[in-house]
């Protein structure tokens, strides 16, 4: 006889909880990814092959986030943070001075 009731494994859990089960932080980025109308005259989306030019992607937040990590160590979480959120900068070819605050992406 089955049953329907999930194992302990199977048991959803977080990215934030998965971080923390193994002692590091959560930070997250979004890209934005492009999508066009087959070529073949078929009416479905598919990657516009311009997302992987080589090029870095862009961005689809504000900046890196780390609003879901589940961590006591608060000034540690920062400083990932603020590393994690200068190599998507940099990866996306912009000063990382530039105008936005980490209170938009909290």
């Amino acid at each position: 006889m089955t049953t329907n009731v999930p194992t302990p494994a199977e048991v959803y859990t977080s990215q934030g909880e998965c971080a923390l089960d193994r002692g590091t932080h959560y930070v997250e980025e979004s890209i934005w990814v492009y999508l066009m109308r087959d070529w073949d005259g078929i009416d479905r989306w598919v990657l516009d092959p311009v997302t992987v030019d080589g090029c870095g992607l862009d961005s689809g937040l504000d900046g890196a986030r780390d609003s879901e990590c589940m961590c006591e160590d608060k000034d540690e979480c920062n400083a990932i943070w603020d590393w994690m959120d200068r190599l998507a900068c940099r990866r996306r070819m912009i000063c990382c001075t530039c105008s936005r605050s980490r209170s938009v992406t909290r």
